[in-house]
């Protein structure tokens, strides 16, 4: 895990926070460090400030969502006192807000869901019925579904791009997108949030397996 702030204390407290939960942690202060240890060490998430010298969050957010993958999907949560809304946040690149100041608990609850083992479960219990080869081709399939339809979740053809992203989401295991998309695909607009969190937590799960071939 990264964690991005210029002061020094707030990544003290966010780091030992996170490794009295279980996770390590290295640190940047600013954005322009972010960026180069997030490319030396492919973290499994980032906590990002926004307001810092020489490069700020945005940026910083801006270079490695332009990366080449698995980089360009590593989970970005801002950490910052700036009233962001959900909307705002997605915009930015972002995945999720930790509030500033934040509470232990607070913090845990915001970075656990994108850190839990076992999003691929799922799909690995298919390897013996494909093959890991082709169980790689389809899980690579539905990345790139996902990808698509994030980028237009916000078009009028998404109950179709919906639907099928559920299916395909289900027959591969990911019950958490699959339910999301299905919902979204009959008309549930107060699940779209949700499944733009669904899928972004799928891709960056399967850009840090090796089930799936580096993309370039």
């Amino acid at each position: 895990m990264l964690i991005v702030d210029d002061e020094e204390a707030n990544r003290i407290i966010v780091r030992r926070v996170l490794e009295q939960a279980g996770w390590s942690a290295v640190e940047a202060a600013d954005g322009i460090e972010a960026v180069a240890a997030a490319r030396r060490t492919l973290p499994s998430l980032i906590v990002m400030d926004i307001d810092m010298p020489r490069c700020d969050g945005l940026a910083a957010t801006r270079a490695i969502r332009e990366s080449a993958a698995p980089l360009s999907s590593v989970p970005i949560l801002v950490y910052s006192a700036m009233p962001l809304t959900d909307v705002e946040v997605t915009a930015r690149g972002m995945d999720g807000r930790i509030p500033k100041p934040f509470t232990p608990d607070q913090l845990i609850a915001a970075v656990e869901p994108w850190l839990q083992e076992g999003q691929l479960a799922g799909a690995q219990r298919l390897a013996g019925l494909f093959g890991e080869a082709e169980l790689g081709r389809l899980v690579g399939g539905l990345r790139e579904q996902l990808e698509s339809a994030v980028t237009e979740l916000d078009g009028t053809a998404i109950p179709t791009i919906a639907h099928r992203v559920a299916g395909l989401a289900g027959t591969l295991g990911f019950a958490a997108v699959s339910a999301s998309w299905l919902a979204l695909s009959e008309g549930d607009e107060s699940a779209r949030d949700q499944a733009r969190r669904d899928a972004r937590m799928a891709i960056a799960a399967i850009d840090r397996s090796e089930l799936v071939a580096p993309h370039h």
